[in-house]
């Protein structure tokens, strides 16, 4: 740790130039920290924008899910119709009139 200066020791110039050092040393600060939080915010609007569409996305799959077990039961349905069909011109086949 630093020992405290002796202010009353020091002459009026050497005051205003340590003033203005510490100030200097406030702005850059200030610089930095504004960086730091636009590239916060940067990051932030990133992250949403990413889980915005992985919401999206999860909506899309989920309907396409959706779509694929209708389809699916339309096939099956499709296939059962064939199935009969099939079996009905094995019957004629069999039994010509």
């Amino acid at each position: 740790m630093r020992d405290k200066p002796n202010f009353s020791k020091l002459k009026r110039e050497d005051l205003i130039n340590r003033l203005k050092i510490a100030w200097d040393d406030y702005a850059d600060i200030a610089r930095k920290f504004d960086e730091l939080r636009t590239t916060f915010d940067q990051a932030r609007s990133i992250y949403v924008e990413t889980e915005r569409r992985a919401k999206e996305q999860e909506k899309a799959l989920e309907i396409k899910r959706i779509d694929n077990e209708a389809l699916h039961e339309q096939v099956l349905h499709l296939k059962g119709k064939i199935d009969g069909l099939e079996a009905a011109i094995r019957c004629l086949d069999r039994n010509p009139k």
